[in-house]
């Protein structure tokens, strides 16, 4: 888990390629820790002017783009549907409604909304 961060101060106070700032002082340890070079919660230095968000629905566009042509050969979004299709026909036919499938794809969902939301990366 943390136990990088625990080094990090210790391996900055030699001089290394590829640094990761001056590590070995708080207020270095502070700056690479909370990000601030590129923002806390922001995956890219560039983009100043952006807010959170602003690409999200080009973003989602460009994946599911990607995820249908792409990655799965126009075959993946038609069998995901059939998974959650199948998932909630269970969930319904069981009257229960606790499913892995379910709970899968909400996580999923949920994940691309606040990755895609908080990504300020070059499209």
């Amino acid at each position: 888990g943390l136990t990088p961060y625990l080094y990090l101060p210790l391996a900055g106070r030699k001089a290394a390629f590829g640094a990761w700032g001056q590590v070995d002082t708080l207020d270095g340890f502070l700056t690479h820790f909370l990000r601030k070079e590129y923002g806390t919660f922001r995956l890219y230095s560039g983009n100043e002017g952006s807010q959170m968000g602003d690409q999200l629905v080009q973003a989602l566009v460009l994946y599911c783009r990607n995820f249908q042509m792409e990655s799965t050969l126009y075959l993946g979004a038609p069998l995901a549907l059939v998974g959650v299709v199948l998932c909630a026909h269970e969930s319904v036919k069981a009257k229960s409604v606790g499913c892995f499938g379910m709970a899968l794809t909400m996580a999923f969902t949920f994940y691309m909304v606040v990755f895609h939301s908080l990504s300020n990366l070059p499209l």
